[in-house]
């Protein structure tokens, strides 16, 4: 699976109905660019084509105004992975404000039928974090031989943080 977020794929957003996001839900689109006063919260470059996976990709005309408030999850289609090594790598940003708590987070889970399970989480901590394109690779060896889905999922728990996510180019590929 290789996936730019350039034509709709079939990513499903509140999958399960859960969501409680009321700003900044994911959505594939064109991310506006939104700076606080210590720097860029979500960037409008993305890293191959003009869009991504983003929470809230208009910038809502304040620092705050489309930012994560709440909780929001996005489904991948399923991805069938044969017998192999198999590697998840992707493109991500997280950024948020000092308001931030651990309890704020940006995490990639494998769903197997009912069972979801969390393979990278990074929380926030009660400093500035500035947008910046990096790249996270993990091990889906675990899940060889098996149909699966990624679950991408965003938290801003306080009402007075900033919080913003991206994700753009997950590959999930085969190791030679």
């Amino acid at each position: 699976m290789n996936e730019d977020f350039e034509t709709d794929r079939g990513w499903a957003v509140d999958p399960f109905g859960t969501d409680s996001a009321t700003t900044g839900a994911w959505e594939r689109g064109i991310p506006a660019q939104t700076s606080d006063a210590l720097g860029i919260k979500q960037r409008s470059n993305v890293v191959s084509g003009q869009a991504d996976l983003v929470t809230g990709a208009a910038d809502g005309g304040s620092e705050v105004g489309n930012d994560v408030d709440g909780f929001t999850t996005a489904l991948s289609r399923p991805i069938d992975l044969g017998s192999g090594d198999w590697r998840l790598a992707f493109r991500y940003t997280f950024a948020h404000d000092a308001a931030a708590t651990g309890a704020d987070f940006l995490r990639v889970s494998v769903v197997k039928g009912s069972t979801i399970t969390p393979i990278w989480t990074l929380s926030a901590q009660s400093t500035n974090r500035d947008a910046r394109w990096l790249t996270r690779k993990i091990d889906l060896n675990r899940w060889a031989g098996m149909n699966i889905r990624l679950l991408i999922e965003a938290r801003d728990a306080g009402a007075d943080s900033l919080i913003e996510a991206a994700i753009d180019d997950v590959r999930v590929y085969q190791q030679p």
